[in-house]
Parts: structure tokens; C-alpha cells; sequence
């Protein structure tokens, strides 16, 4: 009787995990269809919500089409009514002779009317515009079947996209959406913000004052959500351990570290996602919705048959790490939208609690599971997660709406284009293969070289708290000396610190090079943040270039711990691991100096 209720109460945990990653694909792919629908501009293909119909005015004089146009000597300058917006007015003068400012003598025929004015004949029948075809109707037809006024396409006429029908569908719903719950855009162009201008400069400096409060308030729930789900995810190694010592014939070590690259790899790999809804002022949704899924992936871990490989697959390689990719890159960078100045030094403040999280939670942990079992210390730190998750959610807030003009919309595959950004995503993925090299093998080196195994353990804390100090310091020094600069320096300072593992042979030497690791490896990671965004030509292009790389770079980070794992092998040979990761951090660092370079002569300035 007791082997049927575990057998059902296993069964009923698989079925709970695969409704839960059911509903969370179905509310990744509902966002996703939403987002498609409600993008603005075009995304490579034709937008049939913004039809422009370019018709000759029937005010503009009489041309030839093969003649130039009276406006520009040039052939290509076709002669067409000039519709572009200057101010709040919409230029619709005339270019016809009858309305030259000469002087009409007395006795002289006024101007011709306008009724004679609009002469049909003299204009081509038909214009094609892309692959619609308007037809201009002739003298005795009836205006119902073009109205050249508003631009209204005959019943006939066929739009023929990429998509088809499917393209006319989207049309369909962008135009009910937009008129049921989209306001209308105003034509007019604001000098300021409309909430500003009437205000004095009392109630503009309370207003100054608030939304500083905001910022800061920004900066510490960014911090604290940064210290509950990145800075977890450095605990794989305790979880790792408990898997390998309690069930040794259901693991090996190179499959249990296919779990931890998945983490790495959703990590990273979601920035794409997650940068578009920042960039769009709709990053609450992310961050709402990983919050949710990462703190029920923690709760949901302290349930699950530690024997079992699916399930600790499905839960923590899969749920968890979703939640985390949803929510890393808005935590990362919503202060660099607050804040106008010293952004590379408020990102090291905020990616500072992903390193103190490193230091806390596996010391925790390792107690929490020796004291109270493995669901007993899970249960209990998920607890402590979810209380800091609804926290600092409620401490973000959205920054102040500033007016911006209109730009187009963004690309994402020309950021591939450009030399300097290509190169560094590619350096980026080197760096993600190897840069968490030393944190995953430092302890086991340590105690395959006599070191005390309680001792070698508490290393973890030496790199947290080097970690914390070389984010805040090397983000205060990239104020003056620029982030791409230190970026390249720690990039080469990686190398040294990959070799220095082979080195250790005390525990001297263990601390040593803790706290050098922690302090070059965490200062790298937020200054690369700061770097990529630099890049950015408009502010609402943060995320999309952060995201972009992060994208790129995320399938070295899935690689990262299998190699490791394939690399050490169960003789835990450490010299072939170093040889090769060492080579690849110093062509690393090759790419981002020649970056560093490109990006320095584009700016014309040295410290970038």
C-alpha cells in the first residue's frame, strides 16, 4: 500500500510539472502572438496597417513622367504633393502659375476656379503602389467605387503580401484593437511635457525630487531581485553534490551538468524577449511573470524525486531557469534608464547583489539540506525567495516619461551588420564558454591538492565577496576610464586568473585567488552590460542591443558546463581544461581590443 501512494504521489508530481510548463509555453506563446500583433512599424515584412497612398495632388502642375519634376532638376525627383509635416501645419501650397503673387491689372480675369482645377484627364489613370493597384475613376463614374480623397481602395483590388491572408487577418485586428482600446495619437508636437508646462518651479522641483526617490527605490528592488534568482542559480554546485553523493547510481556528473548550462542558457538566451518589453515601456510583464515562474519552480523543487533525472530536468534546468532569463535583463538595466549619469556605476551597484546572493545562498543551502533533509531546506529558502521576488517588484517603478520624437522601428539583424557589434557578440561567446571555469572547479582543484575540504568550501564566499566589491569599484572607475576599456582588461586579467588555478597548493593560495577571480570575473559581467549599452543611438534601444548579444552569446553559455564536465572527466585532469580555455580567453581578448578600437574611432574619443 505504501509503494502505490508513492508510486501516485510521484505520478502526480510529473503531472502537476507538465501542466505547469504547458501553461507557461501557452503564456509564452499567448506574449508572443500579442506582441507580433501590436508591433509597431515593420518587422521585415509588409506592415498593411500603414497603406500610404501617394497620389498626385490635383493642385500640382501638369508633368511629365519622364521630366523632371519644377522642384529638382534631377530625374528621379518625380513631381508629387509634398505631405511632410513642418511644425503643425501640413505644406499644401500650391505650385501652379495661376497663383503667383504678381500684381492682376484692372479689367483682368480673376484666377481660374478650383472646379477647373481638378481636371482628371490630365492625370495618369492609374498609380501602382507596392502590389496594389488603384484604379482613378473616369468622368460619369461614380465616387463610391475610389474615393481619391481618402485614400479608399476599390472592391477589386487585391493586396497581396508576404503573408496573404494571414497578413490581411493582422490587418483586421490591428484596426479593431487600435480603435477599441488604442488612444488616439495627437498631431500636434509638444515642445514639453504636457504635466511640466503649467507647472511652477516649486511643484517642478518636488516633482524632480520623486521621481529621484523612484530611481533609488529602482535601484534596490533591481538589487534584491538580482539576489534571489541570479544569484541562486551559483548553488548548483550544493545541489550537484546532493545529487551525485545521495543517488550516485542514478547521476553522472556529465549529465546532471546539462541542468546547470540550461539555466546559463535561459539566463541569457531569453534577453531577446525581455529587452523588447523593456525597450517598449512593457517590462513589468516580464518581470511579473519570471518572478512568478521562478519563485514556483523554487517551491515546486523542494517536491521532486531527487532520483529521477526528468523531473529535476523539467523543474529546475527548465521552469526555473525561464523565470530567470525573464527577469535578469530588466533588473539589470531599468537603471540605466533612470538614471542620465554615472550608469555604469549604478549597474554595478544593482549586479552586486547577484554576487552577494552567490556568497549566501550556498553556505545556506548546504546547512539548510544537512539540518533539515533536501525538501526541508529547499521549502525553506524558497520561502525567503518568494518574499524578496514580491518585494522588489513592488519597489521597480516605471521611469518618467520623457518626450522623444518618433523614430523607426528597430532591426534587429542590422545590429548584425554593423563590424563592432558583431565582433563583440562573438567574444562574448568565447567569454561565456570559460569564465565560470574557476568558480565550478576551484573548490574540487583545492581538495585534489590536500586542502581541507571545510576550508575549500567557504571559497564560494571569497568570490561572492570579491564579487560585490569589483562590480561597485570597477563601476565607479569605468565613470572615468570608459567601459569598453576595462572590459578589454578584464578580459586579459580572466587569462591570468584560469592559468592561476593550476597554482593552488594552500590555502593561502585558495583565498588568493578567490578573491581575484571574484573580483575580475563579477566586474566583468556588469561592466559588458554598461559596454553593449553604449552602443545604443536612442534610449528606447537599450534592451534590444543588450538583449541581441545576450542572445548570440547564450549558446556558449549552454556549452559552458558539459565542456567543463567532458574537459575535468572523472580523473579530474585539470590541465587540458586550462590549456584550452586559457587560449580561447586570450582570442577573447584579441576581439574585443580590435572592438574597443573600432568603437573608440567611430566616437573619436578615447575612453569608451
Amino acid at each position: 500500500m505504501q509503494f502505490m501512494l508513492s508510486q501516485l504521489w510521484r505520478f502526480s508530481i510529473l503531472v502537476l510539472a507538465f501542466f505547469l510548463v504547458l501553461a507557461f509555453f501557452l503564456v509564452l506563446a499567448f506574449f508572443l502572438v500579442l506582441a507580433f500583433f501590436l508591433s509597431e512599424g515593420k518587422r521585415g515584412f509588409f506592415d498593411f496597417g500603414k497603406v500610404k497612398f501617394n497620389f498626385p495632388s490635383p493642385l500640382s502642375p501638369k508633368v511629365d513622367q519622364n521630366s523632371a519634376s519644377p522642384r529638382s532638376p534631377h530625374p528621379a525627383h518625380r513631381s508629387a504633393r509634398d505631405t511632410r509635416r513642418h511644425g503643425y501645419y501640413e505644406y499644401q501650397t500650391p505650385r501652379t502659375g495661376e497663383f503667383d503673387s504678381k500684381p492682376r491689372g484692372f479689367g483682368e480675369d480673376p484666377p481660374k476656379s478650383a472646379a477647373i482645377l481638378f481636371n482628371d484627364d490630365e492625370y495618369p489613370q492609374k498609380t501602382p503602389l507596392h502590389d496594389v493597384e488603384l484604379k482613378v475613376p473616369e468622368d460619369g463614374d461614380s465616387v463610391k467605387d475610389a474615393d481619391l480623397e481618402k485614400g479608399q481602395v476599390e472592391k477589386g483590388a487585391e493586396q497581396k503580401g508576404y503573408f496573404g491572408f494571414f497578413g490581411n487577418w493582422r490587418a483586421q485586428f490591428r484596426g479593431w484593437f487600435d480603435i477599441r482600446f488604442k488612444r488616439p495619437a495627437s498631431q500636434r508636437i509638444p515642445s514639453v511635457q504636457a504635466d511640466v508646462e503649467p507647472q511652477t518651479l516649486e511643484e517642478i522641483e518636488k516633482s524632480l525630487q520623486r521621481d529621484k526617490v523612484l530611481s533609488w527605490l529602482t535601484v534596490a528592488g533591481a538589487w534584491l531581485m538580482q539576489f534571489s534568482t541570479f544569484g541562486y542559480i551559483f548553488s548548483w554546485n550544493v545541489f550537484q553534490d546532493y545529487y551525485m553523493n545521495t543517488f550516485p547510481e542514478n547521476h553522472a556528473v556529465i549529465k546532471l551538468a546539462w541542468i546547470g548550462s540550461l539555466q546559463l542558457f535561459l539566463c541569457f538566451g531569453f534577453g531577446i524577449i525581455s529587452g523588447k518589453l523593456l525597450d517598449s515601456d512593457r517590462f513589468q510583464i516580464a518581470t511579473l511573470l519570471g518572478s512568478l515562474i521562478f519563485g514556483m519552480g523554487v517551491f515546486a523543487l523542494s517536491f521532486i524525486d531527487g532520483s529521477r533525472f526528468i523531473e529535476i530536468f523539467l523543474v529546475q534546468g527548465l521552469f526555473m531557469g525561464s523565470g530567470l532569463g525573464l527577469v535578469f535583463l530588466p533588473s539589470a538595466t531599468i537603471c540605466l534608464i533612470h538614471f542620465k549619469e554615472r550608469r555604469a556605476f549604478i549597474t554595478g551597484i544593482v549586479m552586486s547583489g547577484s554576487a552577494f546572493g552567490a556568497m549566501i545562498f550556498p553556505i545556506m543551502l548546504d546547512k539548510l539540506i544537512d539540518s533539515k533533509g533536501f525538501q526541508g531546506g529547499v521549502r525553506g529558502s524558497s520561502y525567503m525567495v518568494i518574499a524578496f521576488l514580491v518585494i522588489s517588484n513592488c519597489l521597480i517603478a516605471k521611469p518618467p516619461k520623457q518626450w522623444s520624437p518618433r523614430f523607426p522601428p528597430v532591426d534587429l539583424m542590422s545590429y548584425l551588420k554593423e563590424r563592432h557589434y558583431a565582433l563583440a557578440c562573438g567574444a562574448i561567446f568565447l567569454c561565456f564558454i570559460t569564465m565560470w571555469f574557476p568558480q565550478n572547479y576551484i573548490e574540487d582543484f583545492a581538495v585534489q591538492h590536500a586542502v581541507n575540504p571545510d576550508v575549500s568550501f567557504y571559497s564560494v564566499a571569497v568570490i561572492g565577496i570579491a564579487g560585490v566589491l569589483g562590480r561597485i569599484v570597477m563601476g565607479l572607475a569605468a565613470e572615468r576610464v570608459g567601459p569598453w576599456n576595462l572590459v578589454v582588461l578584464m578580459t586579459g586579467l580572466s587569462f591570468l586568473m584560469t592559468c592561476l588555478v593550476m597554482a593552488l597548493k594552500s590555502v593561502g593560495g585558495l583565498v588568493v585567488v578567490s578573491f581575484l577571480y571574484g573580483f575580475i570575473s563579477n566586474a566583468w559581467l556588469s561592466l559588458l552590460i554598461t559596454a553593449l549599452a553604449t552602443l545604443a543611438s536612442r534610449p528606447g534601444e537599450v534592451g534590444h542591443r543588450v538583449g541581441m548579444a545576450f542572445t548570440v552569446a547564450s549558446f556558449g553559455a549552454f556549452l559552458s558546463v558539459p565542456a567543463h564536465a567532458g574537459l575535468v572527466s572523472t580523473k579530474w585532469t585539470f590541465t587540458r581544461a586550462v590549456g584550452l580555455f586559457a587560449f580561447m580567453l586570450i582570442v577573447a581578448t584579441g576581439i574585443l581590443v580590435y572592438t574597443r578600437l573600432l568603437v573608440s574611432r567611430k566616437r573619436r574619443f578615447q575612453y569608451v
